[in-house]
């Protein structure tokens, strides 16, 4: 084991060879969105990797890019299996992909992000290795119904510490699942087809509704909801406004023709 850290970054529409699945995760994005990823070895077989969703503007006619907006971030931390075990032993490949954090921000929710950056990073895992995912779930979400949590939903299951230790085999990371109680596992393939559209993987009926390339281009085309919230905001303002001037008026009007009708009178009964 070693303590040596390397760290690299960059954006992938600049570094397309990055992995074989680059091109694939472009397909859901507009020209103007990129993914910056960051991978910084940690020790033998083991290092971080995360992917970050941005906004990118360009300054005038040159190419140089900037980040206007960081739409959402998944980072992770991928581990690939020994090839053999302490007695020589040759072991099956595999590896196992934890994810240490899933953000959207909260103008961009309910557009299938955060499963896209699931996606883009479990993508990435399965190019290097890994076979197995493992993350805590934190969505509030039921632990029992397959069709009331956002995990369960691609193949995802809970599990407690006793059945992970029973099957150290197959899902490393036991000692996790001792501080966490909605720790959850899958099989890597089996999360990949059925967020790639397959209605069957794992037993589920149905496919994720609203995660295809042209859902996402169209949703980040959309604009974000506290924006929204504002236009609607000042729209009722102006409404308000208007009303009331309205009111005025009327209010106004009829008072003249009040003054008007009482000056008249006044006028007819005078000799």
């Amino acid at each position: 084991m070693t303590d040596k850290q390397e760290e690299t970054q960059g954006y992938l529409r600049d570094n397309l060879s990055l992995f074989s699945g680059s091109n694939k995760l472009l397909a859901f994005l507009p020209e103007e969105y990129d993914l910056l990823y960051r991978v910084k070895n940690t020790t033998d077989g083991a290092y971080a990797f995360s992917f970050e969703l941005q906004r990118m503007g360009k300054m005038g006619d040159s190419l140089m890019k900037y980040t206007e907006e960081t739409l959402g971030i998944c980072e992770s931390e991928i581990t690939i299996d020994k090839e053999v075990d302490e007695d020589g032993s040759k072991l099956a490949p595999g590896g196992l992909v934890y994810i240490n954090w899933l953000f959207v921000d909260d103008d961009h929710r309910r557009k299938k992000l955060a499963y896209y950056l699931l996606y883009s990073v479990l993508l990435y895992a399965k190019s290097v290795g890994c076979d197995r995912i493992e993350l805590v779930d934190v969505s509030g979400q039921s632990n029992t119904s397959d069709y009331g949590n956002i995990y369960r939903k691609i193949c995802l299951h809970h599990v407690d510490h006793l059945e992970i230790t029973s099957n150290i085999a197959m899902y490393a990371s036991a000692y996790r699942s001792k501080r966490n109680k909605k720790y959850m596992v899958g099989n890597l393939d089996e999360v990949l087809l059925r967020l790639e559209g397959d209605d069957k993987a794992c037993g589920m009926k149905g496919s994720i509704r609203g995660f295809a390339p042209e859902n996402i281009k169209s949703n980040l085309g959309k604009k974000p909801r506290g924006q929204t919230k504002k236009r609607k905001r000042r729209s009722k303002r102006r409404h308000s406004d208007k009303k009331n001037r309205r009111s005025k008026r009327r209010h106004s009007d009829k008072k003249n023709r009040r003054s008007k009708r009482s000056r008249s009178r006044i006028q007819k009964a005078m000799p």
